[in-house]
C-alpha cells in the first residue's frame, strides 16, 4: 500500500498560502498608539498574499516573466532558498484630514439656502476654508509660473551661474499628473550657445552647451 505522507504537508501549505494568511488577519487586533504630536494612529493587518518563486530584480521586486521563474534544482545548485514574495496589507488610520467646506467631502455641498440655515450656516455660504479646533482657517494662494509653458525672462542672477553666462534665459516648469515638478532652464551664453539646467528635488544639474 502506497502511503503518500508528503500530501499532508503539501495540502497544509496550500491552505496556508490560499486561505490561512488571509484568515489570520481576523485574529490580529489593531494596534493603537499616539505620536509625540498627540495624533492618534491605528494600524490594522488586513491580510497577506504569497506569490510564486522568482528571481528578484536589482530593486528588490520579483519579476512575473516566464523566463524569470526559479526552480528548486537551481536553488540547490546556488545554495539559495526556494522562496516566494510575501505581500502584506496594512491599513493605517490617523486623526483624519481637515475637510474644506463645500468640497466634495463636505456634508453642506448641494444643500439649499434654507437647508444651510437649518444646519447653522449662512444661506450664502461658499466654503473654501477649513475649521481647525473651532477656528476658520484659509490657505493662502501662491502665484507660480504657468505649468508646462516656456517663459523668456531676463534675470541678473543668471550671470552668476558661471563663465560666459548672460542674464537671458527661458524657463519652463514641467508638471506631471501627480503634480510633482521639475524646472528646466535654457541659459543663453555669450558665445551664442545654449546651456540646459535641470532642477529636480532641489538638485540642479547643468548640461553642456548646445
Amino acid at each position: 500500500m502506497d502511503c503518500d505522507i508528503a500530501s499532508y504537508h503539501v495540502s497544509s501549505f496550500d491552505y496556508l498560502a490560499d486561505e490561512g494568511l488571509h484568515l489570520a488577519a481576523l485574529d490580529v487586533p489593531p494596534e493603537k498608539f499616539r505620536l509625540p504630536t498627540g495624533e492618534a494612529i491605528e494600524m490594522k493587518y488586513n491580510g497577506a498574499q504569497l506569490g510564486y518563486p522568482s528571481l528578484e530584480t536589482s530593486s528588490g521586486t520579483s519579476s512575473s516573466l516566464e523566463s524569470m521563474k526559479i526552480y528548486p534544482s537551481e536553488c540547490r545548485q546556488r545554495g539559495t532558498t526556494y522562496r516566494a514574495p510575501l505581500k502584506a496589507s496594512i491599513e493605517i488610520r490617523s486623526n483624519g484630514v481637515p475637510v474644506m467646506l463645500m468640497s466634495s467631502r463636505c456634508h453642506l455641498r448641494g444643500l439649499s439656502r434654507s437647508q444651510l440655515v437649518a444646519k447653522g450656516e449662512e444661506g450664502t455660504e461658499k466654503g473654501g476654508y477649513f475649521i481647525v479646533k473651532g477656528s476658520e482657517k484659509v490657505i493662502r494662494l501662491l502665484v507660480a509660473n504657468r505649468r508646462n509653458f516656456p517663459i523668456a525672462i531676463v534675470r541678473r542672477s543668471f550671470k552668476e551661474k558661471g563663465k560666459l553666462f548672460t542674464q537671458y534665459g527661458v524657463m519652463m516648469r514641467c508638471i506631471r499628473e501627480n503634480h510633482s515638478a521639475a524646472m528646466i532652464t535654457l541659459h543663453y551664453l555669450e558665445t551664442g550657445a545654449i546651456t540646459v539646467a535641470l532642477q529636480v528635488n532641489f538638485i540642479v544639474s547643468i548640461c553642456s552647451g548646445l
